[in-house]
């Protein structure tokens, strides 16, 4: 390897260069690679060479970094999981307790439903749920004219909706 000093023209500083370095396989035999050199060329054949070894090496990294995450979060999966498990009983029996007061929002030209919104919040300052309106669909307008429902009959479908709808996202184990 030969170095040789170039001056960088905006500062007049030397930079060093390398010169006659050569990018050689190192473990091949060329003897057997020497048809392929005469018939690609040896720079072709050393880049596709370096490419595909460093391909499989590179996605070999990937996969067993992929396999130790899977087991990793299926731990922490596992752990809540049982976490969850463990005080499913104790949240239900606090969910029959849950009355919620709805405000009703009536139906439009542009939206036929009975719709919901709740203030709900049971979080202790940055932890838990986060307080403020929750908002959801309760009934259609043309059920509510079929079954012929008053408008306290609407505010209770809504709170056993809203009821069932934070049970199915909380207790994630009822769905698996």
């Amino acid at each position: 390897i030969t170095f040789r000093m170039i001056r960088n023209k905006k500062k007049g500083t030397p930079i060093p260069t390398l010169k006659g370095l050569q990018k050689e396989l190192k473990g091949f035999d060329e003897k057997e690679l020497e048809p392929l050199y005469e018939k690609y060329g040896k720079t072709k054949i050393n880049t596709d060479i370096r490419q595909k070894f460093g391909k499989v090496s590179r996605y070999n990294i990937e996969y067993t970094k992929s396999v130790k995450m899977i087991e990793h979060y299926t731990e922490l999966r596992d752990k809540y999981e049982k976490k969850i498990k463990d005080i499913e009983k104790s949240y239900l029996s606090m969910v029959k307790y849950i009355k919620p007061k709805i405000t009703l929002n009536r139906p439009t030209k542009s939206y036929p439903f009975w719709r919901g919104k709740v203030w709900w919040g049971v979080s202790v300052k940055k932890f838990g749920k986060k307080s403020g309106w929750k908002r959801f669909h309760i009934v259609s307008d043309k059920k509510v004219k079929k079954l012929n429902l008053s408008e306290e009959q609407i505010r209770q479908m809504g709170r056993e909706k809203f009821v069932k709808d934070m049970v199915d996202k909380d207790l994630i184990l009822k769905s698996v």
